[in-house]
């Protein structure tokens, strides 16, 4: 995640980065003009156009969101999600979650994917999917109940 105003943009080498809302991507691409940049609440009706005009990318998150993908056009974007305890590496509802969205996948061939943000991480790569997504673990807290990665 980049701060408001682009701060942090190209951090590390960093060229894909999340924002919180569109006026907050269009404030990155000011800063890092080659950076795919995504944005969290995806894809809700009207946003389109000021998503397109920055090359902004939503990142969908609902089934509302993915049912208007097709708006885009060619557009990129991505299916995500969170695993609901990733704290937690074998709670139920985790293994039902990765199910489902391994199920619903191939509805969106060619969208790239992600279902680990900061805790996930740390539960292994089969839920890495296309892009993890750090967030939190960038200023030393991920809330894990299982060990550190060795």
């Amino acid at each position: 995640m980049a701060r408001a105003g682009g701060a942090g943009a190209g951090a590390a080498g960093c060229h894909t980065f999340f924002v919180a809302t569109a006026p907050e991507g269009v404030d990155l691409r000011a800063a890092a003009p080659d950076a795919r940049i995504l944005v969290l609440p995806g894809l809700w009706p009207g946003w389109e156009v000021s998503l397109i005009a920055p090359d902004l990318i939503p990142a969908l998150g609902s089934d509302e969101q993915l049912a208007a993908f097709p708006t885009l056009g060619d557009k990129p974007a991505m299916a995500m999600s969170n695993l609901a305890c990733s704290g937690e590496r074998d709670h139920p509802l985790n293994i039902r979650q990765r199910e489902s969205f391994q199920t619903v996948r191939p509805c969106f061939e060619g969208i790239e994917s992600s279902l680990s943000s900061s805790s996930a991480i740390y539960l292994g790569p089969d839920d890495h999917r296309d892009l993890i997504r750090p967030g939190i673990a960038f200023h030393g807290s991920a809330r894990l109940r299982v060990p550190a990665c060795r």
